[in-house]
């Protein structure tokens, strides 16, 4: 089954950035640019949507970071200790792709190690997930995350 959905996934490849600003110099110390695994659920729901199933559940919606550092698998449905980020953009960059960004601010998950990150849809469905090393959130940074989805 694994392996199937694998197959139905490959024309569809995800990339996770995050930029971490520091809030006083307003200057981007660090970037993380990894590509991500798109999860089964996300061709589930995929499949739903193109079949005329036009519930407010197909639409991504938020972003998650979250605190486990295992290996992202085609399986996955939840991001642990999650804290949400709401998606304030989503544009579309070329004609078979959609990139949705959300802020972690200053103000939020603070005090926390993060390791990974996934993309849901509006029903808590899981569409995408990695992982990274980890990094601290405090107040002295806002994160933002912006995830690409492109078909192949």
């Amino acid at each position: 089954m694994e392996s199937n959905v694998r197959d139905e996934l490959k024309s569809v490849h995800g990339l996770l950035e995050i930029h971490v600003t520091n809030i006083l110099s307003g200057k981007v110390e660090r970037i993380v640019k990894i590509d991500n695994l798109i999860v089964s659920n996300f061709a589930a729901q995929e499949a739903l949507a193109l079949a005329g199933n036009t519930l407010a559940d197909r639409v991504i919606n938020r972003i998650q970071v979250g605190t486990s550092g295992i290996a992202p698998a085609v399986t996955d449905n939840a991001i642990t200790g999650a804290v949400n980020v709401v998606i304030t953009s989503t544009t579309y960059p070329t004609g078979k792709s959609i990139q949705f960004v959300g802020t972690l601010g200053s103000g939020d998950g603070n005090g926390v190690t993060y390791q990974e990150a996934g993309l849901l849809f509006n029903d808590a469905t899981l569409a995408a997930r990695q992982v990274f090393a980890g990094m601290a959130k405090s107040s002295a940074f806002a994160w933002t995350i912006t995830w690409t989805i492109t078909w192949s």
